[in-house]
């Protein structure tokens, strides 16, 4: 009877051994597919990262917007980063948003070159306010006031 009771002992060992063999198989057969999911995931934060400028990138950030404006032919009076009266901004331990107050001069087609390069952009930036009055002196012109808003990293 010990004879028999240790053989059935290994048995049961062998068993759970093969099982851990076959499920040491299928970690290596997936383990293409999850190299692959990783290389993916890191490429996505890469591009998270790039649409998300750094604190020190805003003077950066100013002047492609100064030249995308130039691009549609609208007249900047001044930009600048301003502090946020919305209770609904967001900030993290990640980023922040930043919002840019303009002020401008531009025909309607223009402001709308304008604005689809805004939402087009690489980085992630939304149009939060926007008053555009008409200009008297000139009616192809108007005065437009906008405040856009972006996200900076806090890393």
């Amino acid at each position: 009877q010990p004879g028999f009771a240790k053989l059935k002992h290994f048995k049961r060992e062998a068993k759970k051994k093969l099982e851990e063999v076959k499920e040491a198989e299928n970690v290596i057969a997936q383990r293409g597919a999850l190299e692959k999911e990783l290389k993916r995931i890191q490429e996505e934060i890469a591009d998270y990262e790039k649409r998300l400028p750094v604190g020190k990138e805003i003077p950066k950030l100013l002047e492609e917007l100064s030249a995308r404006a130039d691009d549609a032919r609208i007249k900047f009076f001044s930009f600048q980063p301003a502090e946020s009266n919305n209770p609904l901004v967001v900030s993290s331990a990640l980023y922040t948003e930043l919002p840019i107050r303009m002020s401008l001069k531009s025909g309607y087609h223009e402001l709308g070159k304008f604005i689809n390069y805004l939402e087009n952009s690489e980085r992630f930036m939304r149009v939060t306010d926007l008053s555009i009055t008409a200009d008297s002196s000139q009616a192809r012109l108007h005065e437009v006031h906008m405040t856009i808003s972006t996200y900076i990293s806090q890393r």
